[in-house]
């Protein structure tokens, strides 16, 4: 199976000339967008170097304001092992050829320098001054068959829920991801309404930017942890649907803390990092998972955000995990019924794309 991933890396410590060259081709580029898609016309009426008119007659179709597509052939990797860089670049330009040094995270650089993964077209970013090489890297890795389901239950409160359950039913590993994100998300509403009122907004878009950075963060290093943990127990993700939640909310406040939840962003993070490491994902229907409870199936309900209690059985358990547990055994008891929708295509040498079923109550 064939998985692939974009590492980004900026061009730093770029001197005035190879910076002016960069430029150069980036407006070259631009201009030639405007003018007909043909490899002729784009060689005869701009300074590019032909693997760009090509890229641009041939990969970039109708795309407006595409970024410089970079042909692999087009451009050379070394690795050097200096520290200052260990990783150079070399780009053709309408002036000439340049070499610059990349800056990218060290798990990268290692992934770069294994050996393990081959370097595919890529793109040049031109963003606020700054150049980043977009490098597209493939690997062919071995699927999973897997063993026991990781359940994944996304909320308010905590921005994820998760639990194992094997096909026995056995539930263990409860853990909740993510509270921190609703302080966040508080704070910097507070700080917005306070600096609008003294019509601070430069400032107020200096802190949207340091907020999106914080809770980009945080939804990588919690969609890391659940995909490490279904690699390590060898476990189908199983996601719960969120569609029509911001219809659903109720009240002005509520409303608010909805729509400012990451939910489908940790949801791609997740699955990109999953299909790298040739785990499936599903999305489940989250209907009444939340009121259901998980011990004896009748109703019950939520006597706080995040507090389930049933009438029935007398269960007393926290709201987001409940909602987990019933994903995953709905999950469970349409594997052990069905054969597990989607993950038949892990026989062949296909990808596992991330499969939606409608698990209704």
């Amino acid at each position: 199976m064939l998985v692939s991933k974009t590492i980004r890396a900026e061009l730093y410590g770029l001197t005035r000339f190879k910076r002016k060259l960069l430029e150069d081709l980036q407006a070259e580029w631009d201009r030639a967008q405007a003018l007909e898609r043909d490899y002729r016309t784009l060689r005869e009426q701009t300074r590019l170097p032909s693997y760009y008119c090509r890229a641009l007659a041939w990969k970039a179709g109708d795309r407006r304001k595409a970024p410089i597509l970079i042909d692999k052939d087009s451009f050379k990797l070394t690795d050097t092992g200096n520290r200052f860089a260990r990783f150079f670049v070399s780009v053709s330009t309408p002036g000439g050829r340049i070499w610059c040094p990349l800056r990218m995270w060290r798990s990268h650089e290692e992934l770069l320098s294994s050996g393990r993964v081959e370097i595919s077209d890529s793109q040049l970013v031109h963003r606020n001054g700054r150049f980043f090489l977009h490098l597209t890297v493939k690997r062919r890795v071995k699927p999973m068959r897997p063993s026991g389901v990781l359940a994944v239950d996304l909320g308010e409160r905590f921005l994820a829920a998760s639990v194992a359950l094997q096909k026995e039913a056995n539930i263990t590993s409860p853990k909740l991801y993510g509270k921190e994100a609703r302080g966040i998300r508080r704070h910097y509403a507070w700080l917005r309404k306070r600096l609008g009122e003294r019509k601070l907004l430069r400032v107020i878009k200096r802190i949207g930017r340091t907020e999106r950075r914080r809770i980009d963060d945080l939804c990588h290093k919690i969609s890391r942890a659940i995909v490490s943990e279904a690699k390590e127990r060898n476990s189908v993700i199983v996601i719960g649907d969120l569609k029509g939640i911001r219809k659903r909310a109720k009240g002005r406040r509520f409303r608010r803390i909805v729509h400012s939840m990451p939910h489908h962003r940790l949801s791609r993070y997740i699955e990109y990092k999953a299909l790298w490491e040739g785990i499936p994902v599903v999305h489940a229907g989250e209907a009444y998972t939340s009121r259901t409870c998980h011990r004896c199936g009748n109703e019950g309900r939520r006597v706080s955000q995040g507090f389930f209690k049933c009438p029935s059985c007398g269960l007393e358990y926290n709201a987001d995990l409940n909602g987990a547990i019933n994903i995953g055994e709905r999950f469970l008891g349409h594997w052990l019924r069905d054969g597990a929708v989607g993950l038949s295509a892990l026989e062949g040498d296909s990808e596992p794309p991330s499969t939606e079923i409608g698990l209704r109550g």
